[in-house]
Formats: C-alpha cells, structure tokens, sequence
C-alpha cells in the first residue's frame, strides 16, 4: 500500500507533516518546503507514494507522487 503524507499550516506557526487520517502531527517544521523535503523523504524510504499540501479548509492545493527510492520520481500536480 502506498504511503501517504499531509502537510498542513500550523495554527501556532510553521508546518506540519502528519501520515493520511492523523489528527496530531509527526513533525512540525518552520517552512513549507522543509515539511516538504521531510514528507518525501519519509514516503520514499516506506516505498513510494503521495505529499499532499492541504490549505486550512482541508483542500489539497498541491499533490506530488514520489517513487520509492528514488529522488528523481517526484511529479508534481497542481489543483486548478
């Protein structure tokens, strides 16, 4: 099964990236990249799967796929 990972704003400061369905982060970083960078890295080591970015309303903004192990296999898609 594919691993999946949240990131979400902070209401306290900084980001967090929680696991699909979670309610309480794993990690909370300063900046959305760095939760970014911390969310692939995660779902690559667990075999490849999806970062989400979801905005406050619980939307996702931002959606990539990144395969296990490998750096080059984030594709990027964009809600319209």
């Amino acid at each position: 099964m594919a691993s999946k990972r949240d990131i979400k704003r902070n209401a306290a400061g900084g980001w967090d990236v929680l696991r699909e369905g979670d309610r309480r982060a794993a990690v909370r970083v300063d900046t959305q990249e760095r939760a970014l960078a911390r969310a692939r890295d995660v779902v690559r080591r667990e075999g490849g799967g999806e970062v989400r970015v979801v905005n406050d309303a619980g939307k996702i903004v931002r959606s990539s796929r990144v395969k296990a192990g490998s750096q080059a296999g984030v594709q990027h898609r964009h809600a319209a």
